[in-house]
């Protein structure tokens, strides 16, 4: 069952909401997802990974009172560029293989001893979201019968305003159209002179 407004869809419940699936359950949006609730929030897996991405932004997390990160195994940090750690206006940043500490304050260190070695290094592995170009075709079909249309003469309109103007072929399919941007085109067919 597809359920598909032109517009707005409100589902509201007086008292509890529920919505599950058997398998898989996903929630998509164009532009902004938004969560919020009132009195908590809580996200489990039971089994396999949490992975959570700003892909093409920054990921921004605040908290009035403690934070806690805790695993019971590790924990590794990674940076490409920069890590910084800073608290009452001391810090510790790493940068370009380098280790700074500096504060305002005196700097105690309390172990066994301390042992000089030779240079280490460790490098992390990093993900990369670079922008990528798909190819799409579109099939043009006539709006009653939803049968193909060939040899229909169309446009296609590029969300940077460029124009594809071509013909269906047998299939009723668009030519092969590359862009960085899937969404926002606008096809519209052609009257013949």
């Amino acid at each position: 069952m597809q359920l598909s407004v032109s517009d707005n869809l409100t589902l509201t419940g007086g008292k509890q909401l529920d919505v599950g699936a058997q398998k898989d359950f996903t929630l998509a949006a164009g532009k902004q997802l938004s969560l919020y609730s009132r009195e908590g929030a809580k996200l489990f897996s039971s089994q396999n990974d949490i992975d959570i991405q700003a892909q093409g932004g920054n990921i921004t997390t605040w908290s009035t009172q403690d934070t806690h990160i805790s695993s019971g195994r590790k924990i590794v940090i990674t940076a490409q560029d920069e890590l910084t750690l800073i608290c009452g206006g001391g810090y510790i940043k790493i940068k370009g293989g380098n280790v700074e500490i500096g504060g305002p304050g005196k700097l105690p260190i309390k172990n066994a001893g301390i042992r000089k070695a030779d240079i280490g290094s460790m490098q992390g592995v990093m993900k990369s979201f670079e922008p990528s170009t798909f190819d799409e075709k579109f099939v043009i079909r006539n709006a009653l019968t939803k049968e193909p249309i060939p040899g229909k003469a169309y446009k296609i309109t590029m969300p940077d305003g460029s124009v594809v103007s071509g013909i269906t072929d047998a299939s009723g399919a668009t030519s092969l159209n590359s862009s960085d941007v899937i969404g926002n085109m606008i096809i519209s067919l052609v009257k013949a002179n």
